[in-house]
């Protein structure tokens, strides 16, 4: 008779993701510096020049996130002079706003010294979404994990191999580590540059068939046709 201490191996081979916008949306951010709570603007988030594309993407699952929240918003991408697109919502910058101000551990009351960088900011942790509790993947876990890890490689994903490359945001780069730990990749490697301005965070990983075909379809969406 098989001892209690007998160890069970889990098979999640036949697990199937759901991306959940919340999360790829929250993946999106760039997280620069943190999130600047600032009530009186209505940008959701800016996108550089070369990011046109995933500025749509990012549309795309704004507006997802807000059916799935029950909110009406108009949701615009507005381009300057100079090609940088900004996605405004009113609505859903208050949305977003909250889901960060709603966990008081994420707030840095970082009042900033200029225009650029409204305060205070808050940054995004692993508090902000649901707690792992078994080895088992359980859609309620591992979704959210999976949805922003596929939403960041939107934004900050390489195009010419599996990895991400940020520029400061240690606190992203941290949690990006966590959750591949979470779905399980073989090894993380991770390199930055100290000595430049800003710092740049590369991240490689060995990931299963499924983390690597989520991440390989955000690196042909963001890819500029």
């Amino acid at each position: 008779m098989a001892g209690h201490n007998q160890i069970q191996i889990v098979d999640n081979s036949k697990y199937e993701l759901t991306l959940d916008p919340k999360y790829v949306v929250l993946g999106m951010l760039s997280e620069y510096r943190g999130r600047s709570i600032c009530e009186t603007s209505n940008v959701v988030e800016r996108f550089f020049v070369s990011e046109s594309k995933v500025a749509e993407w990012f549309k795309t699952y704004l507006s997802l996130l807000s059916e799935q929240a029950g909110i009406l918003s108009c949701i615009e991408i507005e381009k300057s002079e100079t090609g940088f697109s900004s996605v405004l919502s009113s609505e859903m910058r208050s949305y977003l706003n909250g889901v960060f101000v709603s966990d008081s551990d994420s707030i840095n009351a970082l009042e900033a010294k200029s225009h650029i960088w409204p305060g205070p900011h808050s940054k995004i942790h692993v508090g902000m979404f649901p707690l792992v509790t078994t080895p088992r993947y359980l859609s309620k876990e591992r979704d959210p994990r999976y949805s922003y890890l596929y939403g960041a490689y939107l934004r900050e994903g390489s195009e010419d191999e599996l990895a991400y490359r940020i520029a400061n945001a240690s606190h992203k780069v941290e949690l990006i580590k966590q959750f591949l730990e979470d779905l399980d990749c073989e090894w993380i490697s991770h390199k930055y540059y100290p000595k430049g301005a800003p710092t740049i965070h590369h991240i490689t990983f060995g990931a299963d068939v499924r983390l690597s075909k989520i991440l390989d379809r955000a690196r042909h969406e963001k890819t500029p046709v």
